[in-house]
């Protein structure tokens, strides 16, 4: 039989049929990826990974998830795999209370396959093109008056997911990101001013076409006419004042202060790590003020444009549209179908594996 990862996720599920469980997912995932570093408008840095191919198994048993993962996608590994992410469940689950066993409430299967549609895959697109385009770019972005660094950079990735579960559900994905970003330092000998087009972490879903969209040719000058022009910028003397943020900003403001603080998981102290913990609790659901009552924000997997769209999340959750702050008040959470479970609530499709 040919092995395709459709296959390959059905042995592993047969696999999983030996063992006593609550629930059971397979996650098999498909990457390639190529990245362009220029500095001074000198390539430094190629990268090229193709066909990182690789399995992860998650078993519930006993009120207690157990995972185990492997690039090794032989018959005898996945028996083994799937063997561990049962023992991990089982042998967890000693150290569980009653009340701290694992709960999930059932969903009926879905069954979709979605493939992102794209202008040019930058994984077909012959390379000496690809590389000839991005120079061009990064050649007219060295040289400026006044600029003593700069740098340009074109990351692009490729996924394959075929997701399957124990409740029937399956989902296949191809989805392609690109993120080509641009940066310079200016400096008049006493201080120091950066500027970034169209910013850090800019990643975008979309191939090669990416790098034409945001027109990097277009915007040199204004990035170096704005990290020269903060050398000699009036700073701000008075102690409170208006500040106008721009989108990137604003972008970042709502990723840490609504994004990571509304995920259910950081809330009921399950993951806390050094990124902080959160200053959101269950009981402001419905009365807290996150801001003035302009202020709406929502969780939203359903927008195929998106970086986060999903047809379902990393535990069959189908995508949905989820109100976090509405009217400016708090009304709902980032969670996956365990904290549901504990919140008394609908799980928002957040889960990512």
């Amino acid at each position: 039989m040919e092995r395709t990862p459709e296959t390959i996720v059905r042995r592993a599920s047969e696999l999983m049929g030996a063992h006593p469980l609550m629930f059971g997912d397979i996650r098999y995932i498909g990457t390639d990826e190529e990245d362009f570093y220029f500095e001074k408008g000198i390539l430094k840095t190629y990268a090229s990974v193709m066909g990182q191919n690789s399995i992860g198994v998650r078993i519930l048993c006993d009120g207690c998830w157990g995972f185990a993962g492997t690039n090794d996608l032989s018959d005898d590994t996945l028996e083994h795999t799937v063997k561990r992410a049962h023992d991990n469940a089982k042998h967890g689950a000693l150290f569980k209370t009653a009340a701290q066993k694992v709960k999930i409430a059932p969903l009926p299967a879905v069954n979709i396959k979605h493939t992102q549609k794209i202008k040019t895959d930058p994984f077909t697109l012959d390379r000496e093109r690809k590389m000839e385009k991005l120079l061009a770019i990064a050649k007219k972005l060295d040289g400026h008056n006044g600029i003593v660094f700069n740098y340009f950079l074109a990351m692009f990735n490729k996924e394959y997911k075929y997701y399957w579960n124990t409740e029937g559900t399956t989902y296949e994905s191809t989805r392609y990101q690109a993120m080509p970003w641009m940066h310079v330092i200016a400096s008049d000998g006493k201080g120091i001013q950066t500027r970034t087009y169209p910013g850090g972490m800019s990643a975008r879903v979309g191939g090669f076409e990416v790098v034409e969209d945001f027109r990097f040719e277009e915007n040199i000058e204004k990035i170096v006419k704005e990290a020269n022009d903060l050398l000699t910028a009036p700073m701000i003397e008075d102690e409170r004042a208006d500040l106008i943020i721009a989108g990137g900003h604003l972008a970042l403001q709502l990723h840490e202060s609504v994004g990571h603080a509304t995920e259910a998981d950081r809330i009921f102290g399950m993951e806390i790590s050094y990124a902080g913990k959160t200053f959101v609790r269950p009981e402001m659901l419905g009365s807290f003020r996150y801001g003035s009552e302009n202020v709406n924000i929502v969780s939203d997997s359903t927008i195929e444009e998106g970086i986060g769209y999903h047809g379902v999340d990393d535990e069959g959750v189908p995508g949905r549209r989820t109100d976090i702050v509405k009217d400016g008040i708090l009304v709902g959470m980032q969670n996956s179908r365990e904290v549901a479970g504990l919140m008394g609530t609908e799980p928002s499709s957040n889960m990512k594996a």
